[in-house]
């Protein structure tokens, strides 16, 4: 017969189908899958969507045709085939296991799960024995342990039965509740109170009564009385006044004599007061702070035992206290000794001590150190303490060793000396003198050794002088004027001047005040006590000192002196330094500074120069400036202006007016107070700029200033040398320039002006001299008619195109109306 197909949906590529409509099937021959589906539940949209997708079987879930045998009972197994695993199997109703007695064991497999018919109880083989799965349980069931009276309860209480009854419970609460009709009946039988009130309580079964709620039960104690202490207890827990225990510290445990130290109480209960034996005949009571504080000061109390009874004021009996002690627990020291010495120039008792800038000593000299180390002459229990000392001297010696302290160098004894060898000087260093209290019998130890030390500066007496003179210098004296240099055939006042005309030179002119030097540089000059310093002027000695040991500031003639001091806190150039530095002594070696101061009215015109020098240390620099006569900025007289280019003239109503290429020519300017001993360093000597605007016009017929250098201007007598002006040009009369050209502008311009001049020397620029003629330019574009180009009809030419131009050529005719000539 002909087989209907009916085709379900099928995927080859997924597991689980994505989604199906109730009562739909589909198929997946993923090798993973190999499972028929079915949509399941009711509908969720109007496309008939099932909610829930199951798998209705497989290939590796059931088969038809079973690897074994055994089947007995059709539509009653599921059987799963011997070449695939099942990760679970849920069975709604039943689950039926292999049946079978002891003998009928199967072979031994890990796993394996039976009822046994011998004993009836379920078994299984866990790799080694089989054992029973029933719990506890005896083989009649009347001897068993159950957890719940009734399914569902959940009472949490285990219920113990023998022999079918029950004989003990505990409760979910831990209580420990045996039968009604029990009674004990040996020593090992749980035992009543009644019974319990007439024992003692004995030795517990872990060996220790200090490790519960209270600490000082014992064995002798009768259980009533444990029973009534631990209600004492369990009240002043009640009442939060419960001391079990406590224990303490102190920081520190030792130290020297006079140190505070604080506890810190530790409580294992609610204690609120606190009676403290301090150990040293001081009690305080009812102390409420955990943190108190102590003071130790007497030695011959130590060590001290400290002993802390904690209590709570509302605490009655067992448990109400805790007491802690501490033997031996305090160590107090003799007071923190503090190692100290001063240092002195000689043994006696009245030598000062040195500080400051005087802790020095000089090689080949003593120097004496007083111990002064505090806390000393002390005692304990075991007698008075006994110290020793050492003393580096740090100058590489081998030091003092001091044996005790009443010997010399101990703070009883008297002071020891020592002496700094030659070549133990420090350089600009210092050494280092370190007294150490090496050992102290009665002090804390964590104090000992103790040490002091102060820095030493150690001297070379035979150290070589410092810089000179020669190696100073002084500043110029202070200028004035723009720019000075000096002029051509100057005055020579020095007797060999090393400055020559035309080098830049510093300038006075003042008649009144002084004329000075700055001092000398760097630093102070050697030697400020012995030898001659003389302030020389123009090669010529005009004042001079003889250095002496005492203070030689002051003023002499010309020669002014001042840091006349000692050497000791300057450096070998002479810049001051520190103590920690230096490198001479005091009273060693002695510096000065100087400089030359001359009355101006005195200083001759002319080049001048100035020089300190110094009969043991030499010269310094050689200065030169120059006094000038000059006083005065220059003032312009005269001048005529000439046409030097007359160009193209641009004619307005007939009259000529100058345009862009035409100059003039400016003759006969003269200048006063021009040269004197200097001259400007400048290009610009003499400016030509833009005067007075005439006739309502504007803008400059000359454009910018035009500036004229010296040998623009050098005049029919020339004032220059080599291109130097010569001095005292124009200095008391008037010195006649010559010629200059002045170009007129080249702008767009519409003017009728004046023109002017000035000139500058190194005082300044003087005023302006204008020049009275008047410079007519019209360099602009004409606008109507140009009197150059006027438009004529090209039949009025005879032949000529051009434009016409306004005729001047009759200008020097005098009568109305010239005569002609037919020819």
């Amino acid at each position: 017969m002909a087989f209907s197909i009916i085709r379900i949906k099928r995927s080859s590529t997924q597991s689980v189908p994505t989604n199906l409509k109730t009562g739909e099937l589909a198929y997946s021959s993923v090798d993973s899958s190999r499972a028929l589906f079915i949509g399941v539940g009711e509908p969720v949209d109007s496309s008939g969507t099932a909610p829930r997708i199951a798998k209705i079987g497989g290939e590796y879930l059931t088969s038809l045709n079973p690897d074994s045998a055994g089947v007995t009972q059709s539509l009653r197994f599921l059987l799963a085939g011997d070449s695939r695993d099942l990760d679970y199997l849920k069975i709604n109703n039943e689950f039926i296991v292999p049946i079978g007695s002891t003998s009928e064991r199967p072979e031994n497999v890990v796993g394996s799960i039976r009822f046994n018919t011998e004993d009836t109880s379920f078994e299984g083989y866990d790799g080694n024995v089989w054992s029973g799965l029933g719990g506890v349980k005896d083989v009649d069931q009347d001897t068993y342990i159950i957890a719940e009276l009734a399914p569902g309860t959940d009472d949490d209480t285990l219920n113990f039965y023998t022999a079918g009854s029950k004989r003990f419970s505990i409760t979910d609460s831990g209580q420990l509740v045996a039968a009604l009709d029990y009674t004990p009946d040996s020593s090992q039988s749980l035992v009543t109170k009644i019974y319990t009130d007439n024992v003692k309580a004995g030795s517990p079964l872990d060996g220790a009564w200090d490790d519960g709620a209270y600490k000082h039960f014992n064995d002798d104690n009768r259980v009533t009385d444990v029973l009534d202490g631990l209600n004492e207890a369990i009240n002043n827990v009640r009442n939060n006044a419960f001391c079990r225990d406590l224990t303490f510290t102190t920081t520190p445990t030792a130290a020297g004599s006079g140190f505070t130290t604080t506890m810190t109480v530790i409580n294992d209960g609610t204690p609120n007061r606190y009676d403290i034996n301090w150990g040293d005949g001081t009690i305080d009571s009812a102390v409420t702070a955990t943190n108190p504080t102590h003071q130790y000061t007497d030695p011959l109390s130590s060590p001290a035992t400290v002993t802390v009874r904690a209590w709570h004021t509302d605490g009655i009996g067992t448990g109400s206290e805790a007491i802690r002690t501490n033997t031996d627990y305090i160590t107090i020291y003799t007071p923190d000794p503090t190692a100290v010495f001063s240092l002195h120039r000689a043994a006696s008792a009245v030598s000062p001590d040195l500080t400051g800038n005087d802790i020095y000593v000089i090689e080949g000299q003593d120097l004496f150190l007083d111990n002064n180390s505090t806390n000393t002459n002390v005692a304990d229990k075991n007698g008075q303490a006994d110290i020793t000392y050492s003393i580096n001297w740090g100058d590489g010696s081998s030091g003092s060793n001091i044996s005790a302290d009443n010997v010399t160098g101990g703070v009883q004894g008297p002071k020891i000396g020592h002496t700094w060898a030659s070549g133990t000087s420090t350089g600009t260093g210092r050494d280092t003198v370190i007294l150490s209290m090496d050992t102290h019998t009665t002090a804390d130890p964590n104090v000992i050794p103790q040490t002091f030390s102060t820095l030493l500066k150690v001297y070379d007496p035979s150290i070589a002088p410092p810089n000179g003179l020669s190696t100073k210098s002084i500043g110029n004296v202070s200028s004035t004027g723009q720019s000075p240099r000096l002029a051509a055939s100057f005055t020579d006042n020095t007797t060999g001047a090393v400055l020559s005309a035309g080098q830049d030179v510093n300038r006075v002119t003042s008649a009144s005040g002084n004329v000075e030097s700055t001092e000398t540089s760097p630093g102070i000059a050697y030697s400020g006590a012995s030898g001659n310093l003389t302030a020389e002027i123009n090669g010529t000695a005009d004042g001079a000192i003889n250095f002496s040991t005492s203070d030689n500031n002051g003023t002499y003639t010309s020669l002014v002196v001042s840091d006349n001091v000692d050497y000791n806190l300057f450096d070998a150039t002479g810049a001051t330094t520190s103590f920690a530095t230096s490198i001479y002594h005091p009273e060693l070696y002695q510096g000065f500074k100087a400089k030359v101061r001359k009355n101006a009215g005195s200083l001759p015109i002319g080049l001048n120069s100035y020089r300190l020098s110094h009969s043991i240390s030499g010269n310094t620099n050689l200065i030169e400036f120059v006094k000038d006569d000059l006083v005065n900025s220059p003032t312009m007289g005269a001048g005529t202006v000439s046409q030097n280019v007359g160009g193209s003239f641009r004619y307005i109503s007939g009259v000529p007016h100058y345009t862009s290429g035409s100059s003039l020519t400016v003759s006969g300017l003269t200048i006063t107070d021009f040269i004197g001993q200097t001259y400007k360093n400048t290009s610009d000597v003499v400016e030509a700029s833009s005067g007075t605007n005439l006739e309502g016009t504007s803008g400059s017929v000359i454009g910018n200033p035009q500036n004229y250098n010296y040998s623009q201007i050098d005049g029919t007598v020339t004032f220059l040398s080599g291109g130097i002006p010569q001095a005292d040009t124009g200095n008391g009369s008037a010195y006649g320039i010559g010629d200059v050209a002045v170009n007129i502008t080249s702008g767009n311009v519409r003017a009728i002006e004046t023109i002017r001049f000035r000139a500058q020397n190194v005082n300044g620029y003087g005023g302006y001299n204008q020049l009275s003629e008047k410079i007519q330019v019209h360099s602009a574009e004409q606008s109507n008619i140009s009197e150059i180009a006027m438009d004529i009809s090209n039949s009025l030419g005879s032949g000529h195109n051009d434009a016409g131009k306004r005729i001047f050529d009759f200008n020097s005719e005098v009568i109305n109306t010239p005569s002609y000539n037919s020819s």
